[in-house]
């Protein structure tokens, strides 16, 4: 046969060949990946219960508790198992949705935490600006939103002001609008380009109205001909709640009432609300005041209590640089005890002071913590967090730590053989995981002392 005839031939051939090849490729992948089922388990079957079971763990890991933080891992763990068993659960698929938001929004608020406390205060509240409303996360992070937004306000106010005097329009147009896009929250929107923030004087009697205002639209209409009007970029994150400003209010007004010179009550607000240089200078020109004699002591004595708290807080500081938890932890807890003497009792309204403690002795506590958990050391890192525990029983992180501190404790009390092994149970053991009354009766069963 000619060289052309056969290979018409095998063409032919090959041609015919493919239904018959595709075929059994197709049978031999039907054989290794069977299709997935898409009917529900069998009530009562193996599957059934096992899909079950995991559906209460994925629930349970997932729960939102104020006394511990949600294992978001563990979750996801159990919701994919029930996945694996059932992929069209319509419950498990709404849960994992869930999980994966709350682990980003877990991710954002706490490099929001680590942001404020290096005192990065434009990154923090970008990461918090990222939190989605519907998250757990946005109502828990709004405390620390506000108070960060307190402090970039006034490191931003003099450097708004100082780049206008000197006329350099650019800068002065970001950094001014930087600052109001703080201020103007609080239920102030900047309607039509009228910016009317809260930190403005109010008008009055020999009260001439801030220019701040009106100088930054000029600058931003120098550096933006034509441009829109201005208007305020609300976030709810960043507006004071109602509750918070009836909070404040009453504070005041507590704060006026107490004192027979107006003067004293408005600079315990102002340490109240975390402005301790304004607070001390208004004391020191009350103790100065001829008029006011009768004052003079008892405005030194706070302005002393002040200056106490100023410096247990460097002092607890520097301890905790120098990872002396134990030092910190009793200057702080002077600290509170003269700031509480300071403010005296108001329900539910802790002073900035008392917020700023608790918030780093719980961070500082618990990255300190995990500097010896990473190395092995569990004892001392379970000690350390359940120092930091009381000051900041809402730390999310540090709530974590201590449950994982308690399930060891369970695993070495379930296996303690001597009371060596219990004694290390008992030390990592905390307050209410209900360990105690397992802890006293093993004691009693080895005979340990």
């Amino acid at each position: 046969m000619p060289p052309g005839s056969r290979r018409a031939v095998f063409g032919r051939a090959l041609v015919a060949a493919i239904p018959i090849i595709a075929a059994g490729l197709v049978s031999g992948l039907s054989a290794r990946f069977p299709a997935t089922a898409s009917e529900p388990l069998a009530p009562g079957s193996d599957a059934a219960s096992e899909m079950h079971e995991q559906l209460v763990r994925c629930r349970s890991h997932s729960a939102v508790d104020s006394a511990i933080e949600p294992d978001w891992k563990r979750a996801e763990l159990a919701c994919n198992r029930a996945l694996d068993l059932e992929p069209i659960s319509e419950e498990a698929n709404r849960l994992l949705q869930k999980i994966n938001q709350e682990r980003t929004a877990f991710d954002l608020f706490h490099r929001a935490l680590a942001a404020a406390e290096a005192r990065d205060d434009r990154g923090a509240l970008e990461l918090l600006a990222r939190l989605p409303e519907t998250s757990v996360y946005f109502h828990q992070a709004r405390p620390l939103a506000l108070e960060v937004k307190g402090r970039a306000m006034k490191n931003l106010e003099p450097e708004c002001r100082k780049l206008l005097r000197s006329r350099q329009w650019t800068a002065a147009s970001i950094t001014c609008e930087k600052y109001f896009s703080l201020a103007c929250q609080d239920g102030r929107s900047a309607q039509e380009g009228k910016v009317k923030p809260k930190a403005s004087p109010p008008h009055g009697p020999g009260r001439r109205p801030d220019p701040l205002p009106a100088l930054f639209l000029k600058a931003r209409a120098r550096v933006i001909p034509g441009a829109v009007p201005w208007r305020c970029p609300e976030s709810k994150l960043l507006r004071e709640s109602e509750e918070a400003s009836d909070v404040r209010t009453r504070v005041r007004e507590a704060f006026l009432q107490r004192f027979p010179d107006a003067r004293i009550g408005q600079a315990l607000f102002a340490y109240w609300e975390g402005n301790v240089r304004s607070a001390i200078g208004t004391l020191q020109k009350v103790s100065t005041d001829p008029r006011a004699m009768v004052l003079h002591s008892g405005a030194n004595a706070l302005r002393s209590r002040i200056w106490m708290v100023l410096q247990l807080q460097k002092s607890a500081n520097s301890a905790l640089q120098a990872r002396d938890p134990d030092r910190a932890e009793k200057a702080l807890r002077s600290a509170l005890q003269h700031d509480r003497e300071i403010v005296g009792e108001l329900e539910q309204a802790p002073s900035f002071v008392e917020r700023t403690i608790q918030r780093e002795m719980g961070a500082q506590s618990y990255q300190q913590g995990k500097y010896w958990a990473d190395r092995s050391d569990l004892r001392r890192a379970c000690r350390i967090w359940k120092l930091g525990h009381p000051f900041s029983g809402g730390n999310l992180a540090l709530l974590q730590a201590l449950k994982h501190c308690s399930e060891r404790a369970e695993q070495l009390l379930a296996t303690a053989g001597h009371c060596g092994e219990l004694a290390v149970a008992a030390e990592l053991s905390t307050e209410g995981d209900g360990l105690r009354n397992k802890l006293q009766a093993k004691k009693e069963s080895l005979g340990c002392p």
